[in-house]
């Protein structure tokens, strides 16, 4: 195909993209009058006409409706191919703007923050943390963080994180104290910090397994919360039991400062998504945060 031909179908698609020969000159910097000329000499190539022209409006035939749906086809392989191929710079330069929970900022950004900086100077990230299920495109953010079954089905999704082992875990002065828990249901005798879904507002039960029965609690307790974090800092003051992911609470299991209950019975979730909307174009800064995070899903 010569230079001119794609010159032409780019300047068609622009016509029928924007309505108009003045219009699609302005978009592509050129008369109306040449994109006039242009689109003559195209249906004189192609031998057929492909729309219909009045003093004000311009209208698709059949054949140039089709060759419209085709050409758009085309350039969106043609955008999506530069844009992989200019990810495998290491000049990504920009601003990305993400919203993520306090948990997922606090595995997955907090300790990579340095590495992300060293790797990509030219990248700057604008962090929103956010319990709430945010419009990321009403409130103008690049992407967000969620867990892998909060994900909208329109959202482009890339995982950043294994699933997420579920544990309900307390401190030992608590333990001491109260009664034995040995099956989930032992939970309903015991004070839980409950923490609301993000999506309701209401407190779901929580969910346990042993490989052949699931099993729902809905549990009961004095304190209901909104973040993860509460609830972790309310288990290390022994106000009593919490349901939280396994990773998040490394620590407070390393250090002995919280105990593992009903452990044959833990279940896991899905793991971490960096999601963004489907667009034409995906910005370099956006690709090359979602590959670093990615090489560290590990």
């Amino acid at each position: 195909m010569q230079k001119s031909e794609v010159g032409e179908f780019l300047a068609f698609l622009t016509v029928a993209d924007h309505g108009g020969f003045a219009r699609a000159g302005a978009k592509l910097g050129v008369t109306a009058s040449a994109i006039s000329q242009t689109m003559r000499k195209l249906e004189l190539r192609l031998g057929v006409r492909l729309m219909n022209r009045t003093t004000r409006s311009i209208q698709l035939t059949e054949a140039g409706i089709h060759l419209a749906s085709e050409l758009r086809l085309a350039f969106d392989q043609i955008e999506r191919a530069g844009t992989a191929a200019s990810a495998f710079g290491d000049q990504a330069t920009g601003t990305v703007r993400l919203t993520t929970s306090a948990v997922a900022a606090e595995l997955l950004i907090r300790p990579n923050l340095a590495e992300l900086q060293r790797l990509h100077p030219g990248i700057s990230l604008e962090l929103s943390i956010n319990e709430q299920i945010v419009d990321i495109v009403g409130q103008r953010f690049d992407c967000g963080i969620r867990r892998g079954d909060l994900v909208g089905a329109d959202m482009v999704s890339h995982r950043i994180s294994p699933d997420i082992c579920m544990l309900a875990v307390a401190s030992p002065a608590y333990l001491a104290t109260a009664p034995a828990i040995e099956e989930p249901r032992d939970l309903r005798m015991h004070n839980c910090i409950r923490i609301r879904s993000i999506g309701t507002g209401g407190v779901p039960p929580w969910r346990f397994g042993n490989g052949i029965l699931f099993v729902d609690v809905k549990v009961g307790g004095t304190i209901a919360v909104d973040t993860t974090t509460v609830a972790l800092a309310a288990a290390l003051n022994g106000t009593g039991i919490a349901y939280l992911g396994s990773d998040f609470l490394a620590p407070s299991l390393r250090s002995g400062q919280l105990v593992p209950v009903l452990e044959d019975w833990a279940i896991s979730r899905p793991g971490f998504h960096l999601c963004y909307p489907g667009r034409r174009q995906v910005p370099q800064p956006l690709i090359t945060l979602t590959q670093f995070l990615k090489a560290r899903a590990g």
